[in-house]
């Protein structure tokens, strides 16, 4: 049972040892942006409409700028990379990249400094096993974004999500996960995660400054049927 334990540690921290040029240069670039840009960007964010119709675009807005501002390419949309953005930019899943998530929230944490409940995969439908997600999640690095003035980043390895279906309480981590053949095989329609207070690994902790000026707010739902508009 130690041996695999160790090897489904080892595959993870494999992984990881091939990307770290790439996450450190990347942690770089978020450290680097202009911080009106940033600030700017999550306060747009933060006052975008909350609708069910809205939540897709502001989103897809969000990981698109992001990806812009640390150089690297929105993927989104493209099952096969399995992430929201790449870095660098690459044109082909052969060649080497670290695939980040975007995970973000209104209020990120709890008092106690946990996150809160992160969906970290939607099965869709009747859904998925947790093992035919697993794989997926653990070529992630996951970016946590608060979206709450004076707004945060982090960043969380796929190893230390706790990782849970329905109750909270039967969170695990991935090494505890594989060794749990009940856990392992369940089906669900979302696979959820918290992470710990000491697993969260901040880039910024208050982005706001005091002398930030607000910008004129932005509502794309308005903005696209302003433009579909003008085609008539």
């Amino acid at each position: 049972m130690d041996l695999h334990i160790n090897d489904t540690c080892r595959e993870i921290i494999d992984k990881l040892v091939s990307d770290v040029e790439n996450i450190n240069i990347m942690i770089d670039k978020f450290k680097n942006i202009d911080n009106t840009k940033l600030s700017t960007l999550l306060y747009l964010i933060h006052n975008m409409p909350t609708s069910s119709m809205s939540r897709f675009i502001v989103s897809k807005l969000l990981e698109t700028t992001l990806s812009k501002l640390i150089d690297g390419k929105y993927v989104g949309d493209i099952p096969e990379w399995e992430c929201d953005i790449i870095y660098p930019k690459v044109d082909s899943l052969n060649v080497d990249h670290l695939k980040i998530e975007v995970k973000s929230l209104e209020d990120m944490f709890l008092k106690c400094g946990d996150t809160k409940c992160l969906i970290i995969k939607n099965g869709r439908g009747i859904g998925q096993t947790i093992k035919s997600l697993l794989p997926t999640i653990k070529k992630n690095l996951f970016i946590l974004v608060e979206k709450k003035p004076p707004f945060s980043i982090s960043y969380v390895y796929p190893q230390d999500l706790m990782l849970y279906m329905g109750s909270k309480n039967t969170a695990k981590k991935l090494s505890d996960i594989e060794k749990d053949i009940e856990l392992i095989n369940k089906t669900g329609a979302e696979l959820n995660a918290y992470v710990k207070k000491e697993d969260i690994n901040f880039i910024y902790k208050s982005i706001l400054d005091n002398d930030f000026i607000e910008p004129e707010l932005y509502d794309p739902e308005k903005e696209i049927i302003k433009t579909f508009l003008e085609r008539f």
